[in-house]
């Protein structure tokens, strides 16, 4: 599982771990309209007052979101008969 989706969304740390959310296309969010899950966000550098780097990051806006369709494949291996 190579691709990954890039939003231009902010969400939450704790929303992407440790159990993935199901992003949805707005404005219906209805279930049909799933684009895939949440699996994390990225961070941006932050700095101290005087212009050293700090060990902290924020949060840059931007969440990494796995295709529906790797979700849909693991959901059939698990609810087929064997």
């Amino acid at each position: 599982m190579s691709d990954v989706y890039l939003a231009d969304v902010q969400a939450n740390p704790g929303t992407c771990r440790p159990t993935p959310a199901i992003v949805v296309a707005l404005p219906t969010a209805s279930p049909t309209e799933i684009i895939g899950v949440c699996i994390s966000v990225q961070g941006a550098p932050t700095w101290d007052a005087a212009g050293a780097g700090s060990d902290f990051s924020a949060n840059a806006g931007l969440t990494e979101i796995r295709p529906m369709r790797y979700l849909a494949a693991l959901i059939a291996t698990v609810t087929s008969p064997s």
